[in-house]
């Protein structure tokens, strides 16, 4: 049933990405193609909406979680090399029928542009939050230290948020798994260096 799932998504992922790009061009003539960056662009858009589809249904399939909200992350002005910022609050929520115990983590996923934000680079991921079923609560305290070497230009990377069954561990069996969890963006854009 998972694999019905996936592919049906996945397929209506590709026709959303098509579409909209096709939508969003304007029309060329018969001879010419379009760009390499057009190109990129939708298979950006492609695999970052396979990848929102595929946790979208492992939330459905597993029957609890983890959501988060689907705006990104970001604070709207260039960041300096060797300061700290407080991140913008967020929403996380328990779609889940029962109790969850929400953990944070910043990771870069597959689709994301420009360079990362390595995870060290935030502190206040490692935080536990209770929620009951439905219940929703807004995450304050993360903040941003940008290292002085940093080099400037767009930074993106993921804020996921997983479930108590969710995260990366072990099985008893030994076996690595992938609990049901949901993520957006955090965008950054870094500064040149002042002299």
């Amino acid at each position: 049933m998972f694999s019905k799932l996936k592919a049906v998504v996945l397929l209506a992922a590709v026709a959303f990405a098509v579409v909209g790009w096709s939508h969003r061009s304007a029309p060329a003539p018969a001879v010419t193609r379009p760009s390499a960056a057009a190109i990129r662009k939708a298979d950006r858009a492609v695999k970052r909406a396979e990848h929102h589809a595929c946790l979208a249904a492992a939330l459905a399939y597993a029957g609890t979680g983890a959501g988060i909200q689907g705006g990104p992350v970001r604070l709207g002005y260039p960041l300096l090399p060797g300061h700290s910022y407080a991140l913008p609050a967020f929403y996380i929520t328990n779609p889940g029928s029962g109790d969850e115990t929400m953990t944070l983590r910043v990771m870069r996923l597959p689709g994301a542009c420009g360079r990362v934000i390595l995870p060290q680079w935030v502190s206040g991921t490692g935080q536990s939050f209770g929620l009951g079923a439905g219940q929703d609560t807004q995450v304050h305290g993360l903040v941003l230290r940008i290292p002085s070497d940093a080099l400037p230009g767009r930074y993106e990377s993921d804020i996921v948020v997983y479930g108590s069954a969710g995260g990366a561990g072990a099985s008893p069996g030994g076996r690595a798994v992938l609990g049901a969890g949901a993520s957006t963006h955090l965008i950054i854009h870094v500064a040149r260096r002042q002299a």
